[in-house]
């Protein structure tokens, strides 16, 4: 029997845990994620977006930093 493995040793664990991801970097792909999706959306409605997101997520910013993310978003 022939033990070539063209692809490498066997995948024994789910890819997700092969790659921690920080809260930091969680935070980034979101904020991005809006900034893509709430072009030329008022200020209000980018803060409600976030903070439904960040809620889906679990990560947690003062009212400060979702304000001050959410004026940058909206381009304020």
């Amino acid at each position: 029997m022939n033990s070539f493995q063209p692809n490498g040793p066997e995948q024994d664990q789910p890819v997700e845990d092969m790659h921690e991801i920080t809260d930091e970097g969680r935070l980034q792909g979101l904020l991005a994620q809006i900034r893509s999706d709430a072009q030329g959306t008022d200020v209000e409605s980018v803060e409600r977006h976030l903070r439904d997101r960040l809620a889906d997520t679990g990560i947690e910013l003062s009212d400060e930093e979702i304000a001050r993310h959410a004026g940058e978003i909206a381009g304020r």
